[in-house]
């Protein structure tokens, strides 16, 4: 008997009420365990009703205060299993960003394959997500929307449309049963129309704007009510004021139980006993409510918005026409990103067309449930999905090259350069490229052991036979900056292995200075030094006879608190020395009791000097 392919899941809890936990149950439900074997981990605890359950499967879980998707727990449980494939499901990318880097370091290590299935709902392309993409061996995104809308930029994506968990459960009631469910429910008489809003307490989800349009809906349909499935006491917004500010009467808006969900077998009936599903999300990945509303024979109003188009079908559409934001993680923290919000007065005039129409809501009630059935039909087996990634293998052409990585910043890229000399020389002298971010790329330029500057992007690691990374491997892992001897000019050469040379930067001429032959580095232009010593007037004789020169600059590190306070006293000390100390950096900088250069807004050439004319300087090492 063959051995069984391990498989690591990672996703929300599997037995937990979010679409992306039911995804990764249908997957797992389905998966043949002849031929694969399953561990998960999920990045959410245990529900409490599901402590005492006994799972089928290997399940690990963080602890239930763990605010960072349990990535600690996440690391430590790859660090300790074995499996042959990652497999991410259903979770926002951005969620395991910090830990891609790591992910790679142990696949190239093990050997085993990373394949993730996940949305892709924003109206832009982002720039900084492509690398997380592109480190995927098998990236498969869950609408056509994503697809295309990547497929240029990440030519190995795939689309993939997962199974809806428990879909024979969502049928059509008979109008009977519907107003009996009415009651039951909602504890309202049967001729009373019932409009539903599920999702999230969040920004995208809008649910919000859901209840302004309601308040207006009201005036020409008084007899309805709005069946709120979201928590209103925990999230983004504070829906119980939103709905006192908006005034409703009594019966007007109905909640669901706070802390709890209806169990899945429930759900039907719940898409049963509303009269018609309302959608305002500014975005969407993929909306399960609009196919689990269209699989009850429900009528939906929904945003004609990103991925939700490619169901506009089911639907009765809102264009998304205003201007809003979302908030997103990019690269290094959250932002904001521009996003479409439902255009309010449409959004009214569709749920009022749907509560008068009678004859309306019925035709639509019969079309929906075959759309919704064709789409189900159409989805994939997970155990095809895996078959694939079992089956093709990983054509990585490596090249016969040295890749030399450091993300950031200016102080470290600079430290960086007394190690490539011989890293060079370690190889045959074969080709030296730098990756870093482009507003770094100016300190390497013109220096003779790089063959190539490249902009920052972490998936290409692989490609190439050498490549170092000692700031992610080996600095921050270690905490170096805390627990080690060393200066920090000798941090990288020490974790490289490699002799020393010297620093490099290309030497230039920096503006409101002139090399003297005779005299050494002269100041042009009094404008550069606002210091009432010079009384705003150039004498003409350079003031740096027989004196050498350190530069300082306190650019850098959080923006936020750039005082950087204990460097007066360092240029005390160099000023008793003997040294001339100028100060360079930008107008915003902290002053260093130094002469002052604030005015030249530092580009990183102004660090420049310390080669070309300057005797020694010293920068924060956040610079």
């Amino acid at each position: 008997m063959s051995q069984k392919t391990r498989v690591l899941f990672i996703g929300e809890h599997p037995y937990g009420n979010s679409g992306n936990s039911q995804m990764l149950r249908a997957m797992l439900e389905e998966l043949d365990r002849e031929i694969y074997e399953p561990l998960v981990f999920s990045e959410t605890h245990i529900p409490v009703s599901d402590i005492s359950h006994s799972y089928p499967f290997p399940l690990i879980t963080p602890g239930p205060h763990v605010s960072d998707w349990g990535q600690e727990t996440l690391r430590r449980a790859i660090d300790s299993t074995k499996f042959d494939i990652m497999l991410i499901v259903g979770v926002d990318l951005w969620h395991y960003h910090s830990l891609y880097e790591y992910f790679g370091k142990k696949r190239r290590e093990r050997g085993f394959k990373i394949a993730a299935v996940f949305p892709f709902d924003t109206w832009s392309v982002r720039q900084d997500w492509l690398p997380w993409i592109k480190m995927l061996d098998f990236p498969c995104v869950y609408s056509r929307y994503g697809y295309e809308a990547l497929k240029p930029h990440v030519p190995h994506i795939r689309y993939y449309r997962p199974r809806l968990y428990g879909a024979e459960y969502f049928v059509p009631q008979s109008e009977e049963v519907r107003k009996e469910l009415k009651n039951r429910f909602f504890g309202v008489h049967s001729d009373r129309f019932v409009f539903g809003f599920v999702g999230g307490n969040q920004v995208r989800k809008d649910p919000l704007r859901v209840l302004k349009a309601f308040k207006q809906v009201k005036k020409h349909v008084p007899n309805c009510s709005l069946f709120l499935h979201t928590n209103v006491e925990r999230g983004v917004f504070n829906i119980v004021q939103y709905v006192e500010d908006l005034e409703f009467e009594v019966g007007d808006i109905i909640v669901k139980p706070q802390n709890y969900d209806f169990p899945r077998n429930k759900v039907p009936r719940m898409y049963n006993a509303i009269d018609c599903l309302v959608n305002a999300s500014m975005q969407e990945g993929l909306s399960w409510t609009i196919i689990e509303a269209a699989l009850c024979g429900t009528p939906v109003i929904a945003t004609f918005t990103t991925a939700q188009m490619e169901l506009s079908d089911m639907f009765l559409p809102v264009p998304c026409i205003d201007l809003s934001y979302v908030p997103m993680m990019s690269s290094s923290t959250f932002t904001h990103v521009e996003s479409r919000a439902a255009h309010v007065e449409t959004l009214v005039g569709r749920m009022v067309q749907v509560a008068k129409n009678e004859s309306s809501r019925n035709k639509m009630r019969e079309t929906v449930v075959q759309l919704g059935k064709q789409w189900v039909d159409k989805t994939e087996s997970i155990n095809s999905l895996l078959e694939v990634v079992c089956r093709e293998k990983l054509q990585i052409e490596r090249k016969n090259e040295i890749l030399f990585m450091q993300h950031s910043a200016a102080g470290d890229v600079f430290m960086t350069t007394r190690c490539l000399r011989s890293l060079k020389e370690r190889h045959g002298n074969i080709p030296l490229n730098y990756m870093t971010q482009r507003q770094f790329h100016d300190i390497l330029k013109g220096n003779p052991y790089i063959d190539n500057l490249l902009e920052w992007d972490e998936s290409v690691r692989d490609n190439y036979r050498y490549s170092y990374n000692p700031h992610s491997d080996v600095i921050l892992p270690g905490h170096w900056g805390r627990n080690c001897n060393s200066i920090l000019s000798d941090f990288y050469w020490k974790i490289l292995r490699v002799h020393p040379h010297d620093f490099f930067i290309e030497k230039v001429k920096p503006e409101g200075f002139e090399w003297n032959e005779e005299y050494g580095l002269e100041i042009k232009d009094s404008r550069f030094f606002p210091d009432p010593a010079f009384n705003g007037s150039y004498t003409g004789q350079s003031i740096y006879v027989g004196k050498q020169i350190c530069i300082v600059h306190t650019t850098g590190g959080d923006p936020r608190y750039r005082t950087y306070k204990y460097m007066g006293d360092v240029c005390e000390g160099l000023r008793e020395k003997g040294y001339v100390v100028v100060q360079v950096g930008g107008q915003h900088d902290y002053p260093a009791q130094a002469v002052s250069y604030r005015d030249w807004e530092t580009d990183r050439k102004s660090t420049r000097l310390n080669s070309s004319h300057s005797r020694a300087s010293r920068m924060p090492s956040s610079a």
